[in-house]
């Protein structure tokens, strides 16, 4: 399986991270399973990359950047909610991901 990630830039702050575009690949890219994100969510802080509201399974939906570490969301399989979280590194767009 090909790894597919992205180049992301925020729209909060001035700053680009490469993202994994589907959770085979954020496991591929070594990235580690958070959680679900019920109970977990962060309704204070804005996403850098808002809800693309993607409803096919396993796909990007959002992201946070934060200086050490990039959290991104994907679609579930059960009620195609944003609900599967995976934080990976701070990689900027253009170094080796």
């Amino acid at each position: 399986m090909a790894v597919r990630k992205g180049c992301m830039t925020s729209t909060t702050k001035a700053v680009s991270r490469i993202v994994p575009l589907d959770v085979q690949s954020a496991r591929a890219l070594g990235w580690t399973l958070t959680a679900g994100v019920a109970g977990n969510a962060r309704p204070m802080i804005a996403p850098d990359i808002p809800d693309n509201r993607n409803q096919t399974p396993y796909q990007f939906r959002l992201a946070y950047f934060y200086l050490t570490k990039t959290i991104a969301r994907y679609t579930n399989d059960v009620d195609l909610q944003a609900t599967v979280e995976f934080t990976g590194p701070a990689t900027p767009c253009g170094a080796a991901a």
